[in-house]
């Protein structure tokens, strides 16, 4: 997965969790960076990388 921020910075993981109400996921980003919370009300864009295997 991909998120994008709004300023175009982007931040590549796999989703670890996802609430049922949508409204945060904890991201697990690769290159040793650990997870990431990211709420939804933050206003990154998902996005699915076709590069994933």
């Amino acid at each position: 997965m991909v998120l994008i921020a709004a300023n175009k910075d982007r931040i590549e993981g796999t989703i670890d969790v996802v609430t049922k109400d949508g409204s945060y996921l904890w991201l697990r980003q690769g290159h040793g960076q650990g997870r990431q919370l990211f709420y939804h009300c933050d206003g990154y864009q998902i996005l699915v990388d076709p590069r994933a295997e």
